[in-house]
C-alpha cells in the first residue's frame, strides 16, 4: 500500500481519465461507429494514458523531493531509500516504452503519446525544469497532462476504426483539452503558491499576482467552453441538455454557499467550474446517446460506477443536499 500511494492516483484518476473516456466516446460517436465494438481498444488507451500519469507522479516527486522536504509538503518518495526511488522511476519509464511498442504502426498516435512524456520531462527535469520558467511551465504541464493524451486517444481511436484522420476534430479536441489543462495546472500552482513562496521556489504562480489572474482565468475558460461547444455540435442533443442541467446545478451550489471557481480560490468551500459536467454529466449523456442505437451500451454505467465510485457518490450526495434545501 505504501508503494501504491506514490502513484498519487487520487490527484489524477477521475479528473484526467474520465475526460479521456469522453474523448473516446465522442470520437466513436462523431464517426458513427459502435461504442461497444471499440470499447476494449479505448480501455487499452486509457491504460496507456494511466501509465503515463504514473510516470508523471513519480518524476514529479523525484525532482521535487528537496523542495517538498524544505516546505514540509508531503512527497510520496520521501519514505523510500534512494535506490528504490530510482527503481520506481526506471519501472515507470520501461512501462511507457512497453506501451509505445503497440503504436509503432500508428505514427501520429505514437508521436502524441511520446510528446506527453517529453512535455512532462521538460516540466520536471533539470536543467530544463520548465516548472520554474513561468509560462513555459504551465504550457508544458497542460500539454503533457491533457493536450497530447487527448490527441493520442482521438487519433488512435480513428486509426482503430479505420477512418481518415480528421484535422478539424483533432484541432477542437486539442484546443479544448489544452485550455482545460491550463486551468488545471494554474489551479494547482496557485493552490501551492504560499508553500512555494515560503521556500523561494519559483513557478508561474509565484511570479504572478492573484489580482492579475482575474482576466486571464476568464479568457482561458471562455476559450475552453467555445471549443467544448464546437465538439458538442457533432454529438447530438443530449450533451447540450446535460450542459443546461449543469448550469441549473450551479444555482444549487449558490444555495449551498459553495463557490464555483474558474481557477483561483479564496474560500474554504468551493468547487471547480465544469468538473461535474466533465466527470459525470458529459459521460452520462454520451453513453445514453450511444445506447439509443445499441442498448447494451447502458452497461457502461456499471463500469463508471465501479471505476469512479467516489466521483459518482460525491455528485449524488451534493444533488440530494440541493433537493433537501429546496424542501
Amino acid at each position: 500500500m505504501k508503494s501504491l500511494s506514490l502513484l498519487r492516483a487520487h490527484d489524477w484518476w477521475a479528473p484526467k481519465i474520465i475526460p479521456m473516456l469522453c474523448i473516446g466516446y465522442a470520437t466513436i460517436l462523431q464517426n458513427k461507429d459502435n461504442l461497444m465494438d471499440n470499447f476494449l481498444w479505448l480501455l487499452f488507451l486509457i491504460l496507456a494514458v494511466s501509465v503515463g500519469a504514473i510516470y508523471v507522479s513519480i518524476i514529479n516527486d523525484f525532482t521535487d523531493l528537496k523542495y517538498d522536504i524544505a516546505s514540509k509538503k508531503r512527497n510520496g518518495l520521501q519514505r523510500f531509500a534512494p535506490i528504490k526511488r530510482k527503481l520506481f522511476l526506471l519501472a515507470s519509464i520501461l512501462l511507457g516504452v512497453f506501451f509505445s511498442i503497440f503504436f509503432i504502426n500508428d505514427t501520429l498516435s505514437l508521436i502524441f503519446y511520446l510528446a506527453a512524456y517529453l512535455a512532462f520531462s521538460l516540466y520536471s527535469i533539470p536543467p530544463f525544469r520548465f516548472k520554474n520558467r513561468g509560462a513555459l511551465g504551465v504550457i508544458a504541464d497542460a500539454s503533457g497532462a491533457h493536450l497530447f493524451p487527448s490527441l493520442f486517444v482521438a487519433s488512435s481511436m480513428m486509426n482503430n476504426m479505420n477512418v481518415p484522420i480528421d484535422p478539424y476534430w483533432l484541432t477542437i479536441i486539442g484546443v479544448w483539452s489544452f485550455f482545460y489543462g491550463l486551468r488545471g495546472i494554474l489551479w494547482h500552482q496557485f493552490w501551492d503558491r504560499e508553500n512555494d513562496l515560503s521556500i523561494n521556489h519559483k513557478t508561474f504562480a509565484t511570479e504572478m499576482s492573484v489580482s492579475n489572474m482575474k482576466l486571464a482565468e476568464i479568457i482561458i475558460t471562455s476559450i475552453e467552453i467555445i471549443a467544448l461547444l464546437l465538439i458538442l455540435l457533432t454529438l447530438g442533443i443530449l450533451p447540450f441538455i446535460a450542459l443546461l442541467f449543469y448550469f441549473l446545478i450551479l444555482f444549487g451550489y449558490l444555495k449551498l454557499k459553495i463557490k464555483t471557481i474558474l481557477i483561483i480560490t479564496n474560500t474554504n468551500s468551493w468547487q471547480i467550474f465544469m468538473s461535474d459536467y466533465y466527470q459525470i454529466l458529459l459521460p452520462t449523456s454520451l453513453i445514453i446517446t450511444c445506447s439509443i442505437k445499441d442498448p447494451i451500451c447502458l452497461t457502461l454505467f456499471v463500469f463508471h460506477l465501479l471505476c469512479f465510485p467516489y466521483t459518482t457518490k460525491s455528485f449524488l450526495k451534493t444533488l440530494l443536499r440541493m433537493i433537501r434545501l429546496k424542501k
